[in-house]
């Protein structure tokens, strides 16, 4: 309280504000010059933690604090930052489509292997049936002989003996 009074004492509101913007943007443009413009882009947290700490200790100098501070839109005259968020929006759209072939890839795979199976079973049920029913067949057929031979060796011998 004591510094803000030495310090704030006399000054209009609109002074008061003027001094804390001028504080607050020098610090800012200290951060800004401590790192590079991908890191602010892509490391926001450290930003905003950098320029809380730097703003907090300048105003407590004047006797006020530092509440909160929000960054709606970093923007550079240049477009580089805006460029960069294209240039990374882009990127993950082009490796989200990478993933999302190798995962229809690996899909198509997973459903060949599946039919080749299916294919393997069924050929194997058909040919299954097919020795069945050859068995079948030969086993029918071997019956089938058995009894004409039986029954061709059951007739009676003629006699010779004339009549």
């Amino acid at each position: 309280m004591n510094t803000a009074a030495e310090h704030l004492l006399g000054l209009a509101h609109e002074q008061i504000q003027e001094l804390s913007k001028d504080i607050l943007f020098g610090q800012l443009r200290l951060v800004i010059a401590t790192m590079t413009i991908e890191e602010i882009n892509s490391d926001r947290d450290k930003f905003l933690e950098s320029i809380s700490k730097n703003v907090d200790s300048e105003l407590k100098k004047i006797g006020l604090k530092l509440i909160n501070v929000n960054l709606t839109d970093i923007k550079d005259e240049s477009g580089y930052i805006e460029a960069l968020g294209k240039e990374a929006a882009a990127k993950a759209i082009n490796e989200a489509k990478i993933s999302v072939a190798e995962q229809e890839k690996i899909g198509k795979t997973g459903k060949a292997i599946a039919d080749r199976e299916k294919d393997v079973q069924i050929t194997d049920k058909q040919r299954d049936r097919d020795v069945k029913i050859a068995i079948t067949n030969k086993t029918g057929k071997s019956a089938l002989l058995k009894r004409k031979k039986t029954k061709v060796s059951v007739r009676p011998k003629r006699s010779e003996t004339p009549v």
